[in-house]
């Protein structure tokens, strides 16, 4: 059985399913919305632990579960019932109750495994490892130091800012993400604040963007192509997109499963930047990026390399 931790917006996997019940692959899906509502049993005990979880249509014993994936935090949500000054700790408790049990599974192939995904999203870690697996970055500076932040502008000439973590805000009106821009004259004295990280970087000439997709040994990279006034991060113009399937050096799809590796992944999603020269400079690696609208664009075969991926005796064949 396969075990899939995300949340009811997650539209990759409902895209899954799809292929999943097609090929008749059992599983159980656990959203944070439902974790409230879901019965569980565990029994612990010297010998090992045996536990269930139920949800409205389907059940799952643990023992059965063969690979996890793992695509959203458990954040559990609902709990309405629970009395305002108690619900943190009760989504608490519910939260380190699965995550506690979700490790306990027979050996489950994990895509990807907890811990290291948290680990993996620190921007400045992978920024700190990509070079010793011979990736190249673009000149960095992480500070609070406007001097410093103007200094660094003033050497690289034209600079881009970018959130150090997943960038997401939360209003009381609405959720948005801090994406990708090149940052102006006159900027930095705005963003540079007492004890508040800036991550600049210096713009690489945009030849192409490029997403290399890995799914344990499978390498699906493409290149996407914008509009030359369009924004320095491509995901803010989504309907204005050219994506073909594109090859990239070897050693560079070779490096980028070393890094992989590094991180204790076995699936990443690789943003690239090629200079209109063809140099490659590495951005970031998501440990739990989308790729489902690339299947859906390219007719890649990203659904069954990820089955084959959660469990070999499932190979597709494509």
């Amino acid at each position: 059985m396969l075990l899939i931790v995300s949340n009811r917006d997650d539209l990759a996997a409902d895209f899954m399913i799809t292929r999943l019940e097609e090929k008749g692959i059992d599983y159980f899906r656990l959203d944070s919305e439902d974790a409230a509502n879901l019965s569980y049993s565990i029994h612990c005990d010297s010998s090992g632990i045996d536990s269930l979880l139920r949800s409205e249509f389907r059940e799952a014993p643990l023992a059965s579960v063969d690979a996890v994936w793992y695509r959203r935090a458990i954040h559990p949500v609902g709990l309405d019932d629970v009395p305002a000054e108690f619900r943190r700790f009760a989504g608490q408790e519910l939260r380190y109750l699965l995550e506690g049990l979700l490790p306990e599974t027979g050996g489950a192939r994990w895509v990807n495994p907890i811990g290291a995904t948290e680990r993996a999203e620190r921007k400045v870690r992978q920024l700190a490892l990509a070079p010793h697996y011979g990736l190249q970055i673009p000149a960095t500076i992480i500070s609070s130091d406007s001097r410093e932040l103007q200094a660094f502008a003033k050497q690289h000439g034209r600079v881009i800012c970018k959130p150090i973590s997943q960038g997401l805000v939360a209003t009381r009106s609405q959720w948005f993400a801090v994406r990708t821009w090149e940052v102006m004259e006159g900027d930095l004295a705005e963003l540079a604040f007492c004890a508040f990280p800036t991550l600049l970087q210096k713009l690489v000439p945009k030849g192409l963007d490029i997403r290399l997709t890995i799914i344990g040994d499978r390498a699906f990279p493409v290149a996407i192509e914008t509009a030359p006034d369009a924004d320095i991060d491509w995901r803010s113009c989504p309907n204005d997109l050219i994506y073909r399937p594109c090859t990239l050096p070897e050693p560079v799809v070779d490096n980028c499963k070393k890094l992989l590796k590094a991180l204790d992944l076995v699936y990443g999603a690789f943003d690239f930047v090629q200079s209109p020269e063809g140099e490659l400079f590495f951005l970031e690696v998501n440990p739990a990026g989308e790729w489902a609208w690339l299947e859906l664009e390219l007719d890649l075969p990203l659904r069954d390399a990820f089955i084959d991926l959660f469990n070999p005796k499932h190979q597709t064949g494509s």
